[in-house]
């Protein structure tokens, strides 16, 4: 909104009339001779006039207004970004800058051939826009590699080669933030280019913080930094470089629950001097793919096997689950996977630091998950590979992995277990939510001869949405239905609505939430689950729409 009034036409139309006639009278007690009833004077002069006096009026009760915090925090659109950054400048808090999305990109080729991508080349991907900062060549052996941003063609078993390069968008914000295998086209047309996907989920995009988000850290910049209440210890991380754009945290400490670290003790209940620390570090998981090493366990009676891998806790900390599939998936563009057959949480509670042995008192696996201290063991079915020729315990194989994780837990946790940082009477251990993994199903009604909604644009708003919801516990329909209306036309409208939540808790167990009204986190503190320590996650792929028109009578 601002303080301005920038279009007319959204004044108040009571406000103008009485504007209108306060300078119509004000006119006549002047010069009671004119007519001020009707005519020129009236319909231009004192209309106009009263237009005017309206939109001083109403500026400069919004400027009032936007001196207030109170008032802002009513309305955050009220004041113009200056005004309220000039407000957040008194509570030692700054507006977070916007930033553009980036990552890498593995280009197929048809043939063992050289190739360069130049500085600027343009890339469309998922609606945005994406430009290469540097140049890159792709060379046919490691002896003609001449630069940094030379790649090496890499065989990928079915007549293809490929290689990567980095591209980043051009807008700012989270639409451009791809997820991985998302298709990349390019804008002019590569010689011998089969396809480009994203090789990772890209991060960076981040929109400009608004009003409202700016006004929510106020709290943080008159809190103490210091390792002692909850909002202290959010104003602490929040206030390093780096830790910034957190988005949400819940901390559970002594009298929780949901704390089982500080019932070591001989002693029945609970002694204090421990925290837990969820912490959202952005809006959704990071998937990362990579190539990873298996060793055959065990070979099965159909001649094929269960291969196993390890994740150490420096691999991906807060790391959710794993995806195994064959080697160059990705470039081969296969979609099937194995099954897991052994999801195996450890935990390394090694010292972190050569000069500071100090880590956080853990004394069962299950209280390390989803820390920087986990480590994971996944054990596999591999039904492609033929296993008869095979050592168990010595053969190994390659595979393509999809890990989702939190990132920037490792780097937060080295930071709250720093000396001169933690608190001398206990100890934070840092880590991801409980992850509550959302599926989103919609029915929409379309009239006859209605063209479909942009179901793809519906599937990243329901995903912001979802994704800013924070530690609640619950999950109502009807937010979820507004964002769906607000794209809709017409009496177009939603005829079904579908939930579904499937949360893995700590203690490996998935727990399946399903409504289509309210959907509720269990409270099972005794598994560390609980309203205050899941965290809900929705893909836009995750959401799907369908579409029907309705058979509506003649009249």
């Amino acid at each position: 909104m601002g303080i301005r009034v920038t279009d007319l036409s959204t004044l108040d139309s009571t406000a103008v009339q009485q504007e209108e006639v306060l300078l119509a009278e004000q006119i006549l007690e002047i010069d009671a001779s004119i007519s001020m009833q009707q005519g020129v004077l009236r319909d231009y002069l004192a209309y106009f006039g009263g237009v005017l006096g309206a939109k001083n009026q109403t500026e400069q009760d919004r400027l009032r207004r936007s001196m207030s915090l109170d008032e802002i925090l009513q309305d955050p659109t009220l004041a113009d970004d200056a005004a309220v950054d000039s407000l957040a400048s008194n509570y030692r808090v700054e507006r977070a800058a916007g930033g553009y999305a980036g990552g890498s990109v593995t280009m197929v080729m048809s043939e063992l051939a050289a190739i360069t991508i130049p500085a600027g080349a343009r890339f469309d991907a998922a609606g945005a826009e994406f430009v290469t900062e540097t140049g890159f060549t792709a060379r046919t052996d490691a002896a003609s590699v001449l630069a940094d941003n030379d790649r090496i063609l890499t065989p990928n078993g079915d007549g293809t080669y490929s290689f990567q390069i980095e591209i980043v968008a051009v807008e700012e914000g989270e639409d451009s933030q791809l997820v991985r295998g998302a298709l990349v086209v390019p804008q002019s047309s590569l010689r011998t280019l089969v396809k480009a996907t994203a090789s990772e989920d890209f991060i960076g995009g981040i929109s400009a913080e608004d009003n409202a988000a700016l006004i929510e850290k106020f709290v943080y910049g008159m809190a103490a930094k210091a390792f002692s209440g909850r909002e202290d210890m959010g104003a602490t991380l929040r206030a390093q470089d780096g830790f910034s754009t957190i988005v949400d945290d819940s901390i559970i400490g002594l009298g929780d629950a949901e704390m089982l670290r500080d019932q070591h003790s001989i002693f029945p209940g609970s002694t204090g001097g421990r925290a837990d620390w969820y912490v959202r570090t952005q809006l959704r998981y990071r998937t990362y793919g990579a190539t990873k090493q298996a060793t055959l366990l065990t070979k099965t009676a159909d001649g094929k096997g269960i291969w196993q891998m390890t994740f150490g806790r420096e691999d991906y900390p807060g790391l959710y689950d794993v995806t195994v599939q064959p080697a160059n998936a990705l470039s081969l563009n296969l979609l099937n996977s194995f099954e897991i057959t052994e999801d195996i949480r450890g935990s390394d509670m090694s010292a972190t630091s050569t000069t500071d042995s100090f880590v956080p008192d853990v004394q069962a696996d299950v209280e390390a998950t989803y820390s920087r201290f986990q480590t994971v063991t996944i054990r596999f079915e591999d039904t492609d590979t033929d296993t008869d020729s095979l050592t168990e315990g010595v053969s190994t194989a390659d595979y393509e992995v999809t890990v989702r994780a939190m990132p920037l837990l490792a780097e937060m946790q080295d930071f709250a277990t720093g000396r001169r940082v933690r608190n001398v009477m206990g100890d934070a251990l840092i880590k991801a939510p409980v992850p509550c993994f959302l599926e989103l199903s919609f029915s929409i009604e379309l009239e006859p001869g209605q063209a479909s909604p942009d179901t793809a644009a519906i599937a990243n708003n329901l995903a912001t949405l979802v994704n800013n919801y924070g530690f609640s516990g619950r999950l109502p329909a009807s937010p979820l239905c507004d964002v769906v209306h607000n794209s809709l036309q017409g009496r177009a409208a939603i005829t079904a609505i579908d939930m579904l939540g499937r949360i893995r808790r700590p203690d490996g167990v998935i727990r399946t939430v399903r409504d289509t009204e309210l959907l509720t986190v269990p409270d099972e503190p005794a598994s560390m689950s609980s309203p205050r320590t899941v965290a809900f996650y929705l893909d836009p792929a995750d959401v799907a729409i369908s579409t029907t028109t309705a058979s509506i009578p003649a009249i």
